[in-house]
């Protein structure tokens, strides 16, 4: 969510602890598509971090989607 050319955090941890609730991936499958250690991005899920960059974060996590949808038609997985 940006907002003023900024991102707003707590609405970025919101949304992506919604889609992490949502899509059937691992925060260690999560940890190695985005090369972030699983912990880090775990602390950044409940709240405790925030990303250093919030909005290479935020398109990191976007490019996630697709390759999620893609792996959900194709019967495949991150353990595949």
């Amino acid at each position: 969510y940006v907002r003023n050319n900024t991102i707003d955090v707590a609405k970025l941890q919101e949304n992506f602890n919604v889609l992490l609730t949502v899509l059937p991936v691992s925060i260690s499958e999560l940890s190695r598509f985005l090369n972030f250690d699983a912990s880090h991005i775990s602390r950044i899920r409940n709240g405790q971090r925030q990303p250093a960059n919030p909005q290479e974060f935020a398109a990191g996590v976007s490019s996630l989607v697709p390759a999620v949808i893609q792996m959900i038609h194709s019967g495949t997985s991150f353990r595949n």
